[in-house]
């Protein structure tokens, strides 16, 4: 997303808290990281995080009816990113390390989306094929 559009309802940018995650010294990322840690830990959000944008936008080449519309919810950019480090790494390692992810959740390092829906596939084929009863949850 351009740096023209903001991606909060302050107006600030999502790129602005990736750039200070990759500094060398990282200490604006600490500070971000630590702001948040302190309100997750308290239960107490900050004041900032309370209001969110609700987007319609049109899909590409479907016309202007509603139901070829997606809705996108804006927050707070420093709330997306604490959420993205917080959900998407910090839980997915932890996950990882303690082996909690089965191996037919397809959600490790490494595998493609696509092979889950490929293996379901190639398993209806296979006992189609075979004649054999099978049955998926």
């Amino acid at each position: 997303m351009p740096e023209k559009k903001s991606s909060s309802p302050s107006g600030l940018h999502v790129g602005h808290h990736i750039l200070a995650a990759r500094e060398p010294d990282g200490y604006l990322h600490r500070v971000t990281v630590k702001i948040a840690e302190l309100a997750l830990w308290a239960a107490t959000p900050l004041p900032r995080w309370g209001p969110c944008i609700l987007t319609m936008l049109e899909k590409p080449g479907k016309g202007p009816y509603l139901k070829k519309l997606r809705i996108i919810q804006l927050v707070e950019s420093d709330l997306n990113f604490v959420l993205g480090l917080i959900w998407g790494r910090r839980l997915g390692r932890k996950c990882q390390l303690d082996k909690s992810l089965k191996a037919t959740q397809f959600a490790t390092r490494g595998q493609l989306c696509t092979s889950a829906a490929l293996t379901k596939c190639l398993f209806y084929d296979i006992h189609h094929q075979s004649r054999e009863p099978a049955a998926s949850a």
